[in-house]
């Protein structure tokens, strides 16, 4: 049994769901996680709809993933989910994906920012939502600052209508397709996402031209930077760190 503050859900992977490889993608991890926090915000009073009545939208600033091992198509997965403390801007989430055994899949963090509609600038944790989440004061995550440096790989893509979510800007997982793309095909058939890490520092909207782009490490071949801008601002929208490993070596 699980307490107020958590929210569980079980979901089967469907063919989408998995690669080329037959076992699951990055984004489902992050996409099914989003799912059951929008779920589990709803049930405590501070869901899409509470939120809206007010002006006001959450907006996924920092996630963290760390995979353990890949589970493959048709199986059972859990999703657990949790807000985990705030910070003056941020409310933190934390979510685990375990199997059907209860073996541990991913373990994730978040911060999520409070965003004015009108404006579309951030705002102070409103009194309201700390009440109703119950969470002690707690730093949000850091957010690492490594320089980007050059570019070795680079993809431009357009913003469709349908890359677009409710908030109408382009959702969070549609950067993580994007940069991915931005890694070599035999490391992407070869090897997996051990670690990711992603800053969303600006929204990109319907129609804008994005240039994505990432280098390896030079110290470290399983490593890569990426970067996302919108080119006729060359507005940074976001920023990440992805380190891969062989699929075999995943428990």
């Amino acid at each position: 049994m699980i307490d107020a503050l958590q929210k569980q859900a079980i979901f089967q992977l469907r063919t989408s769901d998995v690669d080329a490889t037959g076992v699951m993608k990055v984004t489902v991890a992050a996409d099914c996680f989003q799912e059951v926090a929008a779920d589990h915000a709803d049930s405590l009073g501070v869901g899409f709809d509470q939120m809206q009545a007010k002006n006001l939208f959450w907006a996924l600033s920092y996630l963290k993933l760390t995979i353990y091992s890949y589970p493959q198509w048709r199986e059972n997965i859990r999703i657990t989910t949790w807000p985990s403390g705030f910070d003056r801007f941020y409310a933190l989430r934390a979510f685990a994906i375990d199997d059907a055994d209860g073996k541990k899949l991913v373990q994730g963090q978040s911060n999520w920012l409070v965003v004015d509609i009108a404006t579309r600038r951030p705002c102070h944790v409103p009194q309201w939502i700390l009440e109703r989440l119950a969470v002690p004061h707690q730093p949000a995550l850091t957010v690492p600052k490594e320089p980007f440096t050059g570019a070795e790989i680079e993809r431009n893509f357009r913003v469709r209508y349908y890359d677009l979510d409710i908030n109408q800007h382009v959702n969070n997982i549609n950067y993580i397709e994007w940069i991915l793309e931005t890694v070599p095909n035999d490391i992407l058939h070869e090897q997996k996402v051990q670690h990711l890490e992603i800053n969303f520092r600006a929204e990109a909207r319907l129609g804008d031209e994005i240039l994505c782009s990432s280098f390896k490490d030079r110290n470290s071949s399983a490593v890569f930077y990426h970067r996302c801008v919108e080119r006729s601002s060359n507005r940074e929208l976001i920023r990440a760190q992805s380190q891969w490993q062989p699929l075999f070596r995943f428990s």
